[in-house]
C-alpha cells in the first residue's frame, strides 16, 4: 500500500473513530438432532453459536462453532477391566467410564486411535471444547482402580513425589523396602493413613494426567485444540479434584442440575470458578439443566434467566443447556428438555432464545469479565479422604465450607475457594484474609505458606475441625485452645486470639465447630452471615458492597461485581419471582455514577442513578415479577450500546396492529458519536422512522432514542414463542466510533383475541406442554403427571375462561356458543348471571350432554376465535348422580364415582374430605368400622387407609357408580375381589375376579393360570411361566433348575396385593428377583436379574415364558396403542408385538388375557431395551434381551401387565376415576 493510501486510510479511521467491538458468546444445547419437528430451524432461531460436532450437517448456517468428542471403547483385545477395592472386576463403573486408561494395552491403542479420531472430524479446527469423554470418572460407591496398570502408575508418581523409599517411609512411618512392593490400601485406611492419603491424590492427578495427555494426542492435529472433560458435584473419592483437573487441563466444565435449589447451584459454580480461576482457566457450564425432572416437574422461562445470570456473575465463558429435546424413553424420558416431548416448543425455548440474544450484545464483556475476591475459603480434597478413613460422612467438610462460601455471599464478602494441597503453588496477593472452616489436612508445606501470608500483613482465621493433620495424616495443632489464649464470651460463635506483646489480630480464631451448626433458617443463616462479617471487619478485612432487600429475603438474591478494565458488571438475579427492592451500597467507590440496567428477557434498558452514601455507591433497583428476574447493571466506561423496545414497552403485537419501536443507544464511551439506525424486520412487516433515522453528537453517559413507526400484518402469523418474528436493530456509527452495533428483540405475536378454558385449575387446551406424562432419571425414579382431567358432562360444570386479546377490546361484548364434534350443541353461560364481556378472566358453566371433543367459538366485535377441549364423566358428573340419588341406609355417606373409560375392578383410594392444612373433617375423622354397600345393595369389600378407603371400582365408560358407607358399625363385607391362600409349604393361589393364579413358592414359577369364563373356570396358562436364561454355552435355564426362593413375601387384603420373591440361577451366579401387584383383574410385573459374582458375566438371550399354548389360546390379536386392531390370528400362526402394544390372548370361551410391554432395560444402560412378545405354537415368550454381558453391580429390567377378562378384551390403562361424595 502507498503511503497516501495508508494515511488516508489513517485519517479516515480518525474521523470515524475506534471500530466497536463484537464477539460471539457460546450458547447451544445437547441432544439437538434431526429429526426432531421443527428441531433444525428452532436450534437456529435461538440465535445459539454451539453445537456438537456430528450435528453439523442439518444446519443452514455454516459459522457454528461445535463441542467435539475423541471417546470410544478400545477393542476387545486391548481392553482390560477395572477392579474395586473389594476385588470386583468390572468392565464399566457407573454409565460412562468404559475404558480403563491405566491399562498398557489400552493406551498403546488410545495413543494410536485419537489421532485418527480428530483427523476424521468434520472442521476440527471449528471445535472450540474438546471432551475427551462425558463425565468420566470413578462415579461408584465403590473404591477404585486396583488394576495392575493402575497400581504400576501409583508407584511411579511415588518415585517422583518422594524420590527415595526411605523419604516415603519416613513420612508414612511405614516400613516398604522398594516402591515396587508398595501396595495401595483396600482396606483399614485409618491405620495406613499416609499410603491412603497418597492414593487418592494419585487418583485424582492420574485423572488429570490422562486428559492432559490426551490433549496432546489431539493437539498433534490441531495445535490450537482445548481439551479436557466435563464434571459434576461429588467427592473426590470418585477420582475428581476440580483444583487438579483445572491445572493440568485447558478448561473446566461442569454439569449442574439444580434449577430451585439455588444455593448448592452456585456453591457448585463457585468452586468451579474458583478452580478454574486459580489456574488461568477458562470456566464453563457444559450441561446445564434446562427442563423438568422427576424432582422439579415444572420449569420456566424465568428460571432459565436466573441461571443465566448466576452464571454469568460466576464467569462461566459459555452456556450449554441440557438438553435440546426431552428424553423420548430410556433412564432420561421426557425430562430436561427445552422443547417437549414432541419437539414443539415451550416458553423455555423462548428464554433461551432471548438469553442468547442478550449474549451476543455483550459478548466482548462476557469473554473477558473477571471478578476481584479479597476472601479465600481453603479447602481439599484431603478432608474426604480422611472422612472416608475415619468412617465419616464424607460430604462433611465439602457442606461446611459451601455452608461458609454462603455466609460469605450473604455479608457482602467477594470470595473464592483456595485448594490446601495447591496453596504453595499459588499467587495469594489478591486475597486479604483466608479462612479454614473445615479443612483438618494441611500440609507442612501449606503451613509455611499461611505463615508467609500472615507475615505480609494478612489475615488467617481457623476454626476448630482445620489443621489438626499434616499431609501424611499424622496429628498436628496449628493453634492453642486453652481458654486463656480465647477472647471469647460464653456463646460467642467468634473471638479473636489473645495477641502476643506488639502483635496485631491475624492469626484469628474461631471456637464455632460450623459441621455442627444448622443454619438453614433464613433469618438465623443472615444474622450469622452478619455477625461473621463483623468479625472480619475487626481484622480490617472489609465487605465488597452491602445488601439490603425488601419483598424478598436477603438469602433470595445474588449479587456480584465484575469488571472489564474500567466498565464495572454487576450482575443482580433473584431467585423467586416475586417482586422486591434492592439497596447495593459498593464500597471502593466514592463518586455518583449512571448505571444502565440490561435483563436477559428484554432488549430494552433501564436507567439507574447511582449516589454515594456514607462513602459508598448506592444503587436502588426496583425488581418487579419479570420473568428476567435481574439483570446485569453497566457503569464505567467501554462504548455505546443499543436497546431496543416498543413505546409502550409492551413486548406482545397483534395481527393488523400499529405500534412504535424506539432503537436507543446508550453511550459507555469516551467520546461524543453520532449514526444512524435500521430494522430487521419479519416478511412482510413495515417500519418507517417517525423523524430520521440519525443521531448526532451523543455525548458519554447519555442516551438517545430513534422512533420507527411499525405495522404488523393483518396476516401476519402467530408467534406464541417469540422465536419466528425477530427485530433486529442495527446503529451504524458515522462519527466518534466506526462499525455496526446490533440489539434483537422478539416479540410474542398473538392473536386479536385468544381464549384458554381452565377447569379444576388445570388448562384444557394449553398452548404449550410444561410437563411431559413421564419424568424419569434412573430405572426407579419416576414421576407420572396425568393429562388435565376432561371437563365433567351432563349438568352444570364450572369453569374460567382467560381472555388475552388487543387492549381496545376489553369491556367489549362477547359471544359465546360451544358444539360438539358430532355437531349437538352445548350450552355455557356466564356464572352467577354476569354479562358475557371481555374481560381478562370469565367464570363460566358449560353444560355438555356427552362425552368427546367440543369446539368453543368466542366472538368479540367481529373478531371470532375457535379453542377445542376434551369432555367425559368426571366430579361434577358424580356430584350430581349422588344428588339424586336416595340414600338406602340411616346415616350412611353416599359415593359416587366416576369414570372416563370402563374401570374393572380398578384399586381406588377415596380420601376423606380435608381442611386447608389437609386434616380430616368430621365426621370422617373418627370413623373407625364400617360397612359399604353399592346401589343394589350388595356389601362391596373395602380397606381402611390414611385418611380415606380404598375400594375397587367397576365403572362403565362414562358412567357414575354408586356407593354408600355406613361408619361406626360392625364391619361386615362382601365376597372379596381378590384374595391369596397358601395352600401348602409349596404352593400358593391367587384369585381375582377373572383368574386364578396357582404358584410353586419353593421354586418360583406359575404352575398354571386359569380365567373365568361364561363356562366356569378354565385351564389357560397350563405350561410353566417364569423367566429364562441362556447361558454362553446354549443351555435354557429355568426357575426349575433354580437353587430354590430365597426370599419370599406377601401383603394381600381384599382390594390389591403384593408379591415378592428371588431365586438364584445358574450356580447362584445369577440371582432373579420378581416383584407381582395383583389386582382383581390386572397384574403388574417387574423382574430383576442380578449379577451376584465379583466380575462380569456373559449370557445368551433372557425372556420369560408364558405358558399358553395352541389348545388353551387358539386366537390371538395385537392392538397399537391406541387399543385398535393391528394384527390377529389362530395357531399355528405366529404372532407378535412390541413396546405400546399388547398382546391378547383369547380361550376358546372368549375370555382373554392380554400383556403389555413397559420398560427393558440395563440399569447401566442408558436407553431402554427393544423388547417383545412372541406367540409361537412351540413357546410364548417376553424377550428383554439377547446375548448380553453385565457387570457385578449392573441388573437387568424387565417390566410387563397382565390384564384379565371373562369376555372380550380386557379394560387397560387408566380409566381416569373420579369421586364425590
Amino acid at each position: 500500500m502507498k503511503w497516501h493510501v495508508l494515511l488516508l486510510v489513517l485519517m479516515s479511521s480518525m474521523l470515524l473513530g475506534k471500530p466497536v467491538e463484537r464477539d460471539v458468546y457460546l450458547t447451544g444445547a445437547w441432544g439437538a438432532r434431526p429429526g426432531g419437528e421443527g428441531s433444525p430451524s428452532y436450534y437456529e432461531k435461538a440465535g445459539f453459536t454451539l453445537i456438537q460436532e456430528g450435528n453439523h450437517r442439518w444446519l443452514t448456517k455454516k459459522d457454528w462453532y461445535y463441542i467435539g468428542t475423541v471417546s470410544g471403547r478400545p477393542p476387545t483385545a486391548a481392553a482390560r477391566p477395572f477392579e474395586s477395592a473389594d476385588g470386583k472386576i468390572q468392565n464399566s463403573i457407573s454409565l460412562f467410564t468404559h475404558v480403563n486408561f491405566n491399562a498398557p494395552s489400552v493406551e498403546e491403542w488410545w495413543n494410536e486411535y485419537v489421532p485418527q479420531v480428530v483427523e476424521r472430524k468434520f472442521e476440527p479446527e471449528r471445535i472450540r471444547f474438546w471432551k475427551v469423554h462425558n463425565e468420566f470418572g470413578y462415579s461408584s460407591g465403590d473404591i477404585f482402580d486396583y488394576s495392575p496398570g493402575s497400581i504400576s502408575k501409583y508407584r511411579d508418581w511415588l518415585k517422583a513425589r518422594y524420590g527415595t523409599v526411605e523419604k516415603l517411609n519416613s513420612g508414612w512411618k511405614s516400613s516398604w523396602k522398594s516402591f515396587d512392593d508398595v501396595e495401595p490400601p483396600r482396606k483399614n485406611f485409618k491405620e495406613q493413613l499416609g499410603n491412603w492419603l497418597d492414593w487418592r491424590r494419585f487418583t485424582s492427578w492420574n485423572f488429570g494426567r490422562y486428559f492432559r495427555e490426551t490433549g496432546d494426542l489431539v493437539r498433534q492435529k490441531v495445535p490450537t485444540a482445548r481439551v479436557s472433560d466435563n464434571f459434576y458435584n461429588t467427592t473426590g473419592l470418585d477420582g475428581w479434584d476440580l483444583f487438579e483437573l483445572a491445572k493440568q487441563t485447558d478448561y473446566l466444565a461442569l454439569d449442574i442440575y439444580a434449577i430451585g435449589r439455588w444455593a448448592g447451584l452456585m456453591s457448585q459454580m463457585d468452586l468451579g470458578r474458583s478452580a478454574a480461576r486459580a489456574w488461568g482457566k477458562p470456566f464453563l457450564m457444559m450441561e446445564y439443566h434446562a427442563g423438568p425432572n422427576h424432582w422439579i416437574t415444572e420449569v420456566y422461562d424465568w428460571h432459565l434467566y436466573v441461571e443465566a445470570l448466576l452464571a454469568l456473575a460466576r464467569e462461566s465463558r459459555a452456556l450449554q443447556w441440557y438438553m435440546w429435546n426431552s428424553g423420548k424413553s430410556g433412564r432420561e424420558e421426557g425430562i430436561h428438555g427445552i422443547l417437549d416431548w414432541s419437539g414443539n416448543p415451550t416458553e423455555r425455548l423462548t428464554a433461551v432464545t432471548r438469553t442468547s440474544a442478550f449474549l451476543q450484545r455483550f459478548a466482548p464483556v462476557f469473554n473477558r469479565m473477571s471478578g476481584k475476591t479479597n476472601v479465600g475459603i481453603v479447602i481439599s480434597n484431603d478432608s474426604q479422604y480422611l472422612q472416608r478413613a475415619l468412617g465419616m460422612n464424607v460430604y462433611l467438610h465439602k457442606s461446611t465450607n459451601q455452608k461458609m462460601g454462603r455466609l460469605m455471599n450473604l455479608a457482602g464478602y467477594a470470595f473464592s475457594f483456595v485448594d490446601a494441597q495447591q496453596l504453595p503453588e499459588l499467587n495469594l496477593s489478591e486475597y486479604d484474609a483466608l479462612i479454614l472452616a473445615g479443612c483438618p489436612v494441611v500440609s507442612t508445606a501449606a503451613r509455611k505458606t499461611l505463615e508467609a501470608f500472615i507475615d505480609r500483613g494478612k489475615v488467617v482465621v481457623i476454626h476448630p475441625e482445620s489443621g489438626l493433620y499434616d499431609e501424611f495424616g499424622h496429628p498436628v495443632s496449628m493453634v492453642e485452645w486453652e481458654d486463656e489464649t480465647i477472647e471469647a464470651k460464653e456463646g460467642d460463635l467468634f473471638a479473636l486470639r489473645n495477641p502476643k506483646a506488639g502483635e496485631q489480630y491475624r492469626m484469628a480464631v474461631s471456637p464455632w465447630v460450623m459441621s455442627k451448626t444448622s443454619i438453614r433458617e433464613p433469618e438465623k443463616e443472615l444474622a450469622v452471615a452478619s455477625e461473621y462479617g463483623k468479625f472480619l471487619a475487626s481484622l480490617g478485612v472489609k465487605p465488597g458492597m452491602e445488601i439490603g432487600c425488601e419483598g424478598i429475603g436477603r438469602g433470595e438474591v445474588d449479587v456480584r461485581l465484575l469488571r472489564d478494565n474500567k466498565l464495572n458488571v454487576l450482575f443482580v438475579a433473584k431467585t423467586t419471582k416475586d417482586a422486591a427492592d434492592l439497596t447495593l451500597k459498593l464500597n471502593g467507590f466514592d463518586k455518583a455514577a449512571t448505571g444502565w440496567l440490561y435483563a436477559p428477557d428484554t432488549a430494552a434498558v433501564r436507567k439507574i442513578e447511582g449516589k454515594v452514601v456514607d462513602g459508598a455507591l448506592q444503587f436502588t433497583l426496583a425488581l418487579g415479577d419479570n420473568a428476567g428476574c435481574g439483570g446485569v447493571l453497566l457503569f464505567g466506561e467501554w462504548q455505546p450500546v443499543v436497546d431496543l423496545s416498543s413505546a409502550s414497552g409492551q413486548d406482545t403485537f397483534r395481527p393488523g396492529e400499529q405500534t412504535e419501536l424506539l432503537v436507543g443507544v446508550v453511550n459507555l464511551g469516551t467520546v461524543a458519536v453520532s449514526g444512524r439506525a435500521s430494522l430487521t424486520l419479519p416478511a412482510g412487516w413495515v417500519a418507517r422512522p417517525v423523524s430520521g433515522d440519525g443521531f448526532a453528537g451523543l455525548r458519554p453517559g447519555e442516551r438517545t432514542q430513534v422512533a420507527f413507526k411499525l405495522e404488523v400484518p393483518a396476516d401476519a402469523s402467530l408467534d406464541f414463542f417469540g422465536i419466528n418474528t425477530p427485530i433486529e436493530a442495527k446503529v451504524t456509527f458515522t462519527e466518534g466510533a466506526s462499525g455496526d452495533l446490533f440489539a434483537k428483540m422478539h416479540p410474542f405475536v398473538k392473536p386479536t383475541l385468544d381464549v384458554r378454558v381452565v377447569y379444576r385449575d388445570k388448562m384444557l387446551n394449553p398452548w404449550q406442554e410444561l410437563t411431559p406424562p413421564v419424568l424419569r432419571w434412573g430405572w426407579d425414579s419416576e414421576v407420572r403427571t396425568p393429562p388435565p382431567a376432561p371437563m365433567a358432562i351432563r349438568g352444570d360444570t364450572p369453569a374460567i375462561l382467560e381472555l388475552d386479546c388487543r387492549k381496545d377490546l376489553i369491556g367489549k361484548p362477547l359471544s359465546l356458543s360451544v358444539v360438539h364434534e358430532d355437531g349437538t350443541p352445548g350450552k355455557i353461560r356466564v356464572a352467577d348471571g354476569g354479562k358475557a364481556v371481555l374481560v381478562d378472566k370469565l367464570p363460566v358453566i358449560f353444560d355438555l350432554p356427552e362425552s368427546g371433543t367440543y369446539r368453543l367459538t368466542a366472538d368479540v366485535a367481529g373478531y371470532s376465535q375457535m379453542e377445542t377441549f376434551l369432555a367425559a364423566a368426571g366430579i361434577e358428573t358424580a356430584a350430581r348422580v349422588l344428588a339424586n340419588t336416595k340414600a338406602q341406609k340411616p346415616g350412611s355417606i353416599k359415593l359416587a364415582v366416576a369414570a372416563e373409560r370402563r374401570s374393572a375392578g380398578t384399586p381406588l383410594l377415596v380420601a376423606w374430605p380435608t381442611d386447608a392444612d389437609g386434616e380430616v373433617l368430621a365426621p370422617y375423622n373418627s370413623i373407625t368400622s364400617g360397612r359399604l354397600y353399592d346401589s343394589s345393595g350388595r356389601l362391596v369389600p373395602f380397606e381402611f387407609s390414611k385418611g380415606g378407603i380404598e375400594i375397587n371400582a367397576d365403572v362403565a365408560a362414562d358412567g357414575v357408580s354408586v356407593f354408600e358407607f355406613v361408619p361406626n358399625e360392625p364391619r361386615l363385607e362382601g365376597t372379596p375381589r381378590l384374595s391369596c391362600e397358601q395352600v401348602d409349604a409349596a404352593t400358593m393361589v391367587v384369585t381375582g375376579d377373572t383368574y386364578r393364579m396357582t404358584l410353586n413358592t419353593l421354586y418360583g414359577w406359575i404352575t398354571k393360570m386359569e380365567l373365568k369364563t361364561s363356562q366356569g373356570w378354565r385351564d389357560f396358562l397350563v405350561e410353566r411361566s417364569g423367566p429364562v436364561l441362556k447361558t454362553e454355552a446354549g443351555n435354557q435355564v429355568g426357575p426349575e433348575s433354580s437353587e430354590g426362593v430365597t426370599l419370599f413375601s406377601y401383603t394381600f387384603t381384599s382390594t390389591s396385593g403384593y408379591l415378592e420373591f428371588e431365586r438364584p440361577y445358574d450356580g447362584g451366579k445369577i440371582s432373579i428377583r420378581e416383584r407381582w401387584w395383583f389386582e382383581p383383574n390386572h397384574a403388574k410385573v417387574d423382574v430383576r436379574l442380578f449379577n451376584r459374582t465379583m466380575g462380569p458375566l456373559q449370557y445368551g438371550d433372557f425372556t420369560y415364558e408364558i405358558g399358553v399354548n395352541g389348545k388353551t389360546s387358539p386366537k390371538w390379536c395385537v392392538l397399537n396403542s391406541e387399543g385398535e386392531l393391528f394384527q390377529e390370528g389362530t395357531m399355528p400362526s405366529n404372532g407378535q408385538s412390541s413396546a405400546k402394544q399388547s398382546m391378547v390372548f383369547f380361550s376358546p370361551e372368549g375370555a382373554s388375557m392380554a400383556v403389555t410391554l413397559r420398560r427393558a432395560a440395563r440399569n447401566l444402560g442408558w436407553a431402554s431395551i427393544a423388547n417383545s412378545v412372541k406367540h409361537t405354537p412351540n413357546v410364548t415368550k417376553i424377550d428383554f434381551i439377547r446375548s448380553f454381558t453385565f457387570d457385578p453391580v449392573d441388573f437387568l429390567l424387565g417390566e410387563f401387565d397382565l390384564w384379565m377378562s371373562s369376555d372380550g378384551l380386557p379394560a387397560q390403562g387408566d380409566p381416569g376415576l373420579t369421586w364425590s361424595f
